[in-house]
């Protein structure tokens, strides 16, 4: 049996971070993010990636938001 439970997220949780969690781990295989046809293309073209250059990724040539 599989455990359907929603997902808890905090108040200020970014909403399309929340969307893009919620599409990754749905529980039917048939809707989930990344196992559909277009497989990663649906990962890369979701709302919380809209400012990411993708090409300019696999180039190396993007600065880190953030150095720890």
């Amino acid at each position: 049996m599989v455990n359907e439970e929603k997902i808890k997220f905090p108040r200020e949780f970014d909403k399309d971070a929340k969307s893009l969690v919620k599409h990754l781990c749905e529980h039917d295989l048939s809707k989930r993010y990344g196992n559909l046809v277009d497989g990663p293309k649906d990962v890369k073209n979701h709302r919380f990636f809209k400012k990411i250059d993708w090409e300019a990724l696999a180039a190396q040539c993007l600065q880190a938001p953030h150095i720890p």
